[in-house]
């Protein structure tokens, strides 16, 4: 059996850098109502847990110490939107001083 850390690396690793295009990226309500079963259909195998331990989704993350993918995604895009905002403010200061 491999252990809890190293499946949560290989997620890391693997799961992960795949949100690094996901600043425009958006999810439909179909997409993430598949992709969170799944995720934690992972989370749940490695915690340790089945079905019928009757944990909730938010024992098992916060036992792992890690975030769903979705909060991870609504995080980078919204660190996107204001860094965004923050080079079109900077940008329409800079042509207001050269008028």
């Amino acid at each position: 059996m491999i252990q809890k850390s190293s499946r949560i690396k290989v997620y890391n690793a693997l799961a992960l850098p795949i949100l690094y295009g996901s600043e425009i990226l958006t999810l439909r309500q179909k997409d993430e109502k598949r992709l969170a079963p799944t995720e934690m259909k992972f989370f749940r195998g490695t915690a340790g847990y089945t079905l019928f331990d009757f944990k909730r989704d938010e024992e098992i993350l916060e036992d792992l110490k890690v975030e769903p993918v979705d909060e991870k995604t609504e995080k980078i895009q919204i660190k996107f939107a204001t860094t965004c905002n923050v080079n079109v403010q900077q940008q329409d200061v800079k042509s207001s001083a050269e008028l």
